[in-house]
């Protein structure tokens, strides 16, 4: 693996993270912070998100992949609009930052 290889896996490696913990901490399944659970509890949350998160280019864009998500899981992550907006406004957030980061390595 080259060194622009790893510099690029760790960038998502930290975006994923980032992701995981965002949703662990607004919790829309109450299955994260809420309970004081274990901090993966969103990975597999995180990863489906991620996957279909690619090419997304507005706010609202995340808010219709997050409220996607959301219907195709059987986690009883909620959807109601009001927790979308603020998961998809904070995925919005760390997608920028981690495609800024990526025009650095």
């Amino acid at each position: 693996m080259s060194e622009r290889e790893k510099r690029m896996a760790d960038a998502y490696e930290t975006f994923h993270a980032e992701v995981s913990h965002l949703l662990y901490e607004i919790d829309p399944a109450g299955y994260g912070a809420s309970i004081d659970s274990p901090l993966d509890e969103y990975d597999e949350e995180t990863t489906r998100l991620l996957l279909k998160l690619q090419n997304v280019s507005s706010i609202e864009e995340c808010l219709s992949v997050v409220s996607d998500v959301y219907n195709e899981t059987s986690t009883g992550m909620t959807s109601v609009r009001d927790v979308n907006l603020k998961v998809a406004a904070s995925l919005w957030s760390a997608i920028q930052e981690y495609r800024t980061a990526l025009t650095q390595i």
